[in-house]
Order: structure tokens, then sequence, then C-alpha cells
């Protein structure tokens, strides 16, 4: 559990918490998805989204005091505008994508 109460890397878990609430044929699936502009417009997709929703989080991250790594939002922007830059210059960058899913009983 995090500090304030957050189950961190909740994925490992989602599909046990979906039986647990009454779904049938809970799965997870992974796929692979290439971040940057070395792996063409699906890289820079990947890239976008995920660095959007980065830049979402920024003053969540801020008010818990930065995760004890960020003095600053715009410490947080460098941090993540310097990570969008190595994801378009070192190929291989990528990152795992969960879709869970599960069916509930009629």
């Amino acid at each position: 559990m995090g500090n304030k109460g957050t189950l961190l890397r909740c994925g490992v878990y989602i599909a046990d918490m979906l039986r647990a609430t009454g779904f049938v044929d809970a799965k997870c699936e992974e796929v692979i998805m290439d971040l940057g502009k070395w792996a063409g417009e699906d890289g820079v997709q990947g890239r976008d989204m995920t660095i959007s929703a980065w830049r979402g989080m920024r003053d969540s991250v801020m008010r818990a005091r930065g995760a004890g790594r960020f003095e600053s939002g715009e410490e947080f922007n460098r941090a993540v505008d310097e990570i969008s830059e190595e994801w378009d210059n070192i190929e291989g960058s990528h990152t795992t994508v969960r879709a869970f899913y599960g069916r509930k009983p009629l």
C-alpha cells in the first residue's frame, strides 16, 4: 500500500478483484507498446498518450510533496519532457499495456 492507502502496482490484482466481485472469465492481456518517433506513427501516438497521462497527474504528484522526487511542477514538467525526448531517440523504448476484462454472469 502507498502512504495514502493506495494500492500500488494494482495491475497485479485487478483480475482477482474482478473475480472477487462476481465476474467470471476474468483475464488480463498484456501488449508491448513501442514509444517514440523511432517506432513510427504508432510510437508517436503511444508516447503522446503516455506523456499526456503523466502530465495529468502532475498536480496530484505535487500535492503529495512531489513524490519525494520533484521540488516543483516545473521540475516535474522538465522530467517528463526529458523522458519524451529519450523515448524518441532510444530505439526499443516501450511500455506494457494491460487490458482487463471479465463477464458478469446473467
